[in-house]
């Protein structure tokens, strides 16, 4: 059920979050034009889709009686009281949990280091500009020069 979300999730992303999107390497990933991750996230629904309904509707896989949907349920139900009373506990704390869910602004300013650049990838340039420093023996990661 939780990969069912996952699934989702990858294929609203593109139309939900456009810039986060495009920052992404995944977005990056074609076949013949077409994103492949949001495709690879339509099969995988399908696919989790069909195994709930087995799950459900087959008595061989002994999840669709009474007590075990209880059970599954009741799980559920206690994972959102969980984060509901975390909620409230660190908001008298002075926490906003709600900013967890906020994403973190791609920068520039950092690269990733391939050990050997590949002749002609976008990783094997500085990028522009930025001024990076040599990195640090063995650090994938190049810091900005301050």
């Amino acid at each position: 059920m939780t990969y069912l979300f996952s699934a989702i999730a990858v294929v609203v992303l593109p139309w939900r979050k456009p810039d986060l999107w495009r920052a992404s390497p995944a977005s990056r990933i074609k076949i013949f034009g077409v994103q492949i991750v949001p495709v690879a996230g339509v099969i995988t629904i399908g696919l989790l889709g069909f195994n709930l309904y087995e799950w459900l509707s087959n008595s061989l896989y002994f999840v669709n009686s009474r007590d075990s949907l209880y059970y599954m349920g009741a799980m559920y139900v206690l994972a959102i009281v969980v984060y509901v009373v975390a909620r409230i506990v660190r908001k008298r704390q002075g926490i906003d949990l709600s900013l967890i869910n906020k994403e973190i602004p791609v920068s520039r300013r950092w690269r990733i280091r391939l050990s050997r650049p590949v002749e002609g990838s976008r990783l094997s340039r500085p990028v522009e500009g930025s001024r990076l420093s040599r990195p640090v023996e063995g650090s994938r990661l190049s810091r900005p020069v301050d």
